[in-house]
């Protein structure tokens, strides 16, 4: 389940990565206009213009793919969907719930049993982004958006989306995964289990498949901490550019 219609703006989680392809570069960011680099604004505009109208469209175009269905066919007429949610063609959905690898070092037990997380449903979607669901509820919990699908300028991706003329293009194809990482070095061999538990994280691994080239990273250690106030925290790695 979506968020309710109207409420894209207010009842969406949406992060986005903005910086370069290197992957010790850049960080993550609210899916939002003011918090976009120039180049990305550029690839949603569709254009280096800087007037009203200009930036009017690219602003249109984001709230569009946030799920603001109020300029299909009417206003900037952007196009006509029969759902905000795309389609999901190579992407195999990632069921996570409480940790569960099995390690038996470096406090991995204190760490599966503290973490009580909601279970979560991951899967890529030809929509231009990654989505989390919560398996309970079946409703989103958050979405992000890899830097490697905005395009350009004079060859946008993201933007197509919301044309008229739009065909089926991959965007978000590969499928997730996620795994259980130890963060610690050997300055924490003498820590005890607890203070060990708080170093381990679950961290998503993603990938666009038919939709292009690279990886990207998310923290899903507790998904329902996560929101775009803190994506920084959350979005650590996009080589997708």
């Amino acid at each position: 389940r979506m968020a309710v219609a109207g409420a894209h703006d207010s009842n969406r989680k949406v992060l986005s990565f903005s910086g370069t392809s290197a992957a010790a570069s850049g960080a993550g960011v609210p899916f939002r206009w003011a918090n976009l680099s120039e180049a990305q604004k550029a690839a949603l505009k569709g254009s280096t213009a800087t007037d009203a109208a200009s930036t009017a469209l690219g602003q249109g175009v984001l709230d569009f793919l946030r799920g603001d269905r109020s300029n299909e066919g009417a206003g900037l007429n952007l196009r006509k969907r029969g759902h905000v949610l795309g389609d999901i063609v190579g992407s195999s959905v990632r069921y996570v719930g409480k940790p569960n690898s099995g390690f038996t070092h470096e406090g991995y037990a204190a760490f599966a049993s503290t973490i009580a997380r909601a279970p979560m449903v991951y899967v890529g979607a030809n929509d231009g982004m990654l989505h989390a669901f919560n398996a309970g509820t079946g409703q989103e919990a958050f979405a992000y958006v890899p830097e490697g699908v905005y395009g350009t300028a004079a060859a946008p991706q993201l933007k197509k989306l919301s044309e008229s003329t739009y065909s089926h293009r991959y965007y978000v194809d590969g499928s997730p995964f996620v795994a259980d990482i130890y963060m610690g070095s050997a300055a924490n061999a003498t820590a005890t289990n607890t203070e060990k538990a708080a170093l381990w994280k679950s961290f998503l691994v993603g990938t666009l498949g038919a939709g292009g080239k690279g990886y990207f990273v998310l923290d899903v250690t507790k998904p329902e901490n996560i929101g775009e106030t803190n994506a920084a925290d959350v979005a650590l790695i996009d080589t997708t550019a």
